[in-house]
């Protein structure tokens, strides 16, 4: 049972607990938006550690792909060419938060990948020559 168990643990979002002076999940920056994602799955995939974003659409297709069952018609990707190894940029994650004081939705992306230094942090989004988001 032991090689053949799948085991998630996930969580659906992270807390700012004073960082930038800051609580709760009002923002994108990453204490707020990274969560947990670890996938155990012994008779599929060695452990390893995954640097691409990915989100919580993801664990369906990743879900289905696991069971061997009919391809799901959905939102994400599944997680198994990453678990694999095979590291190829998977889309940007778009992120949008509308709570207490904000008239309108804060936007923000995380770049499956940033050109300048390889690190993936969120980023402030221009619609329409508005800045949306809160980002470095």
């Amino acid at each position: 049972m032991r090689d053949d168990t799948i085991v998630i643990v996930t969580s659906d979002h992270g807390d700012m607990l004073g960082e930038c002076g800051l609580w709760y999940k009002m923002s994108p920056f990453e204490p707020s938006a990274r969560i947990p994602l670890i996938i155990h799955a012994p008779a599929t995939f060695a452990p390893r550690r995954v640097q691409q974003p990915v989100s919580l659409p993801d664990l369906l297709p990743t879900l289905v792909d696991l069971a061997d069952a009919a391809p799901a018609n959905t939102a994400g990707r599944s997680l198994l060419r990453l678990a694999w190894g095979e590291d190829k940029p998977g889309p940007d994650i778009i992120i949008e938060y509308l709570a207490e004081g904000l008239a309108t939705p804060q936007v923000t992306v995380v770049l499956s990948h940033d050109d300048r230094d390889g690190s993936v942090e969120p980023r402030p989004v221009r619609v329409h020559g508005r800045r949306l988001g809160i980002g470095s």
